[in-house]
């Protein structure tokens, strides 16, 4: 009888083994599993690394009951389809790896995407690549601010610049424009300073979906300056991830020196002369590429 009853127990402890090592699921960051887990987190160019994580940008840990080992490198094809651009060589916050979006964010009829495979991704017109980053400010009258509120940067209450910024930057843009932005500058010499729109960066971004696989990821966000800077190093000049010698948007609020703290302007990187000291206007003609991290 003990020995059947052994058998038994070892049958069952083998089943239990294969059913859990056959499991489609997310892998644990704390047991150095990559994945296909729907996180979002960022880290960019060079300073903190310890963003956290905000609920409209998808932030997830990946943690699963049988974790499954997948080691990336960087200039891989990621679990989203789009490439590996920078690796931190360990997780923490629920992320070790960047990856950016297989394309270009397009905006065709009011929904994002970066499917360039589509036929609709591919007739899209050029003007369909750029978008409203939108602006912020209290009244139709006020100053254009900063996500804190203010005229004035802080390091606490702003967006950064570092590699790890992009996904708690998105989600500061998110709250502090809320439902819609401003779409022209307080300060423009014409155009309607009352129009808002519902369709703005941070928003769209945060409202974007690719499938790729049988897996669908909504965990994206727009990339910091230090981030575009990490896509530019290792992936454009590798002529990976179909980019083109455009400039390309960060999150990242212009608040140095050099850029004059104006809340009305955002950090941006040249892709074709490689300079990351460039600015653009938060209107319309923003080109984004959205990332993710896991």
């Amino acid at each position: 009888m003990r020995k059947v009853l052994s058998i038994l127990l070892v049958l069952l402890l083998l089943f239990a083994f294969v059913s859990c090592d056959e499991l489609d699921i997310e892998k644990d960051p704390e047991n150095g599993g990559g994945g296909s887990s729907q996180s979002g987190s960022g880290e960019g160019g060079g300073g903190a690394e310890d963003a956290s994580s905000g609920s409209g940008s998808g932030a997830d840990s990946g943690s699963g009951s049988c974790p499954v080992q997948s080691d990336y490198k960087v200039g891989d094809i990621g679990p989203a389809g789009g490439y590996i651009f920078y690796d931190r060589g360990y997780y923490e916050n629920g992320w070790r790896y960047l990856e950016a979006a297989p394309a270009d964010m397009k905006v065709i009829n009011g929904v994002p995407t970066v499917d360039a495979t589509s036929e609709i991704y591919q007739n899209a017109a050029p003007e369909y690549q750029y978008v409203l980053f939108g602006y912020y400010r209290k009244t139709n009258d006020g100053a254009d601010l900063f996500v804190n509120g203010t005229e004035t940067w802080q390091p606490t209450d702003c967006t950064g610049s570092g590699i790890g910024d992009g996904i708690r930057n998105t989600q500061l843009l998110l709250d502090a424009m809320g439902e819609s932005a401003y779409v022209v500058q307080q300060y423009a010499m014409t155009g309607d300073k009352t129009a808002k729109s519902a369709a703005y960066a941070a928003k769209l971004v945060d409202q974007l979906t690719y499938t790729y696989g049988t897996k669908t990821y909504s965990d994206w966000f727009i990339p910091s300056l230090g981030e575009l800077n990490q896509m530019y190093q290792q992936l454009y000049l590798n002529e990976l991830g179909g980019f083109g010698a455009f400039t390309y948007t960060s999150s990242s609020e212009s608040n140095e020196t050099n850029y004059s703290q104006k809340p009305d302007q955002m950090k941006a990187m040249s892709f074709s002369t490689g300079k990351f000291d460039q600015v653009v206007f938060r209107g319309n003609g923003n080109r984004i590429r959205p990332a993710r991290a896991f």
